[in-house]
């Protein structure tokens, strides 16, 4: 199975790992313990995993609607899952979890990016890119901010934009822009602490 591993996830205390692989999400132990497939799906493809800072739930995409939608399943397994977005056409970018494990963003194909509060359930539009897909994106540590590059330039990548919304104020965006000349994406994953 190994040789089928699209992506992966490090759970936060470090003791299991979580694996997308032939379709299905699985967790395994770091040293001993059972392997468990937390989603036992047959001709369904689900990917892009994502373990819950707080450790109690992992996010995936799954295409089990006939399009990419987030679920969230709890990581031992044992809970029923939970479908976080719904009724959207197309594909999506790798969730991200705020640190709180209250919140999931990600971009889609058609270059928006977005987040949900998973209690809710409500997909909540952040920015729309002009020129391409948005698919660097952060929260901040204190969970009101997500920050975000998109393309400032077609056709080709002469500068980007950062942008850092507050996501309280939302739908009144406030945005911090700077521009930067680059020649290749810069991967946003963390802010400073």
């Amino acid at each position: 199975m190994s040789k089928n591993i699209t992506d992966f996830d490090i759970s936060p205390e470090g003791k299991r790992a979580v694996f997308a692989a032939r379709g299905d999400v699985f967790t395994a132990p770091a040293k001993e313990g059972s392997i468990r497939n937390l989603t036992h799906t047959s001709g369904i493809r689900e990917k892009l995993v994502s373990w819950s800072p707080d450790g109690r739930w992992v996010a995936y995409i799954s295409d089990r609607t006939g399009e990419d939608e987030i679920y969230i399943a709890p990581n031992d397994g044992m809970g029923k899952e939970q479908q976080i977005t719904n009724g959207y056409q197309g594909f999506k970018f790798q969730p991200v979890w705020s640190p709180d494990s209250k919140k999931i963003a990600w971009g889609d194909k058609d270059t928006r990016l977005w987040y949900s509060n998973i209690t809710e359930k409500k997909a909540v539009e952040v920015d729309r890119g002009k020129y391409g897909e948005i698919q660097n994106y952060s929260w901040s540590p204190d969970n009101k901010w997500l920050a975000y590059d998109k393309n400032a330039s077609f056709p080709i990548v002469i500068s980007m934009k950062f942008w850092a919304i507050l996501i309280s104020n939302l739908p009144i965006l406030r945005r911090l822009a700077s521009t930067s000349r680059l020649c290749v994406k810069m991967n946003l994953h963390h802010f400073p602490p």
